[in-house]
Formats: C-alpha cells, structure tokens, sequence
C-alpha cells in the first residue's frame, strides 16, 4: 500500500513541480535524484492524513518515459517511522520503526 501512494504521488509532485524537460542521462545515485526523493517523501508526509510519517530509506529506479516531458518515475523504498503525521516533530529526528514494531492490517 505504501508503494502505491508513493508511486502516484511522486507522479503528481514532479508532474506540478517541475516545468523545463529533464534529461535522459539521469544519475540515479546523484544529487538530482535525491532532491526529487526528499520531495516526494515531503509530499507524501505533508498530505497523509493518517498513520506515521515516512523517511527516504533508498532509491531504486528513475524513469523519464519518452511520452510524457515532465514526468520522472521514482521507486523509492520508504521506512515508517515512530512519529504520528500529526506529530510536529521534522521527519529528520524521528526514529525509524523496528520491523517487529508494524502493526499488521
């Protein structure tokens, strides 16, 4: 389920965010992706309305499909943290939830 919002979500933020043609020659490891992982990551805790907050654990993959401009596919792999999204805390200083800690649905 997480995967899932992630995946839509990061389409809507680089879909509104970005207005120039990224490049083809993307580095997945740089800089660039980062940034764009960080954002997503901001949106998605910014705009969930329940559960905890989520911090960028890896990027996977970029994508630029040649069809549309300004969209970047992102598989990110995301780790839930102890932090409630209501919580002020910034998600820089919560503790990331142990596996044993998930609540199971």
């Amino acid at each position: 389920m997480n995967f899932l919002v992630t995946l839509v979500l990061l389409g809507q933020i680089i879909g509104c965010t970005f207005g120039t043609t990224l490049s083809q020659e993307f580095d997945c490891n740089g800089e660039e992706a980062e940034k764009l992982a960080k954002l997503a990551v901001k949106y998605i805790n910014d705009h969930n309305l329940h559960g905890y907050k989520q911090t960028l654990n890896v990027i996977k993959e970029v994508d630029f499909p040649e069809i549309v401009e300004m969209v970047a596919e992102m598989t990110l792999n995301v780790l839930e943290t102890k932090c409630h999204v209501l919580d002020p805390t910034p998600v820089e200083n919560c503790t990331v939830r142990q596996q044993h800690e998930h609540v199971s649905v």
